[in-house]
């Protein structure tokens, strides 16, 4: 059970969740085929390609688990973060929009930054969110229902 559902109140339903896109696998990925690829000309010495791409896999693989991002009936809630936690929630009352940045890869994949506006909290960014624009149905699904235009 994650944080999300830990934490959702009473009579709270969860409409969409969000995770971290597998995309962010992809550096070090290659950095770890580069290295294998380098291995039969190079020798042992291309092992130090496996050692660089270890703090990126690390980094994409918390940042993987360690991210939750939902909407529910009544507010917008994310969790990101493994030793330091940071938490984000904002009543759907109070959220002004979602926005999306998709590069090309991206919209290939299915994937972007989301960045979530609220009245009197500024921008809350989510880096490499997957299916981003199910999340923006999702969220503006919870706000008609919630103002009962659904």
């Amino acid at each position: 059970m994650g944080y999300i559902d830990e934490n959702l109140m009473p009579n709270e339903i969860v409409a969409a969740r969000a995770r971290v896109h597998w995309f962010i696998f992809a550096m070090p990925a290659f950095i770890v085929a580069l290295a294998i690829l380098l291995f039969v000309p190079m020798g042992p010495q291309a092992l130090l390609f496996v050692l660089l791409s270890l703090p990126f896999a690390l980094y994409a693989f918390f940042l993987y688990i360690a991210t939750e991002l939902a909407i529910t009936n009544k507010r917008v809630i994310a969790k990101y973060g493994f030793i330091l936690r940071k938490t984000f929630e904002l009543n759907l009352s109070r959220v002004e929009s979602l926005n999306i940045d998709q590069s090309i890869m991206g919209r290939l994949l299915d994937f972007g930054d989301v960045t979530v506006n609220g009245v009197g909290t500024g921008a809350t960014p989510f880096r490499c969110i997957a299916a981003p624009l199910a999340l923006r149905r999702a969220l503006h699904e919870a706000l008609d229902k919630k103002d009962g235009t659904n």
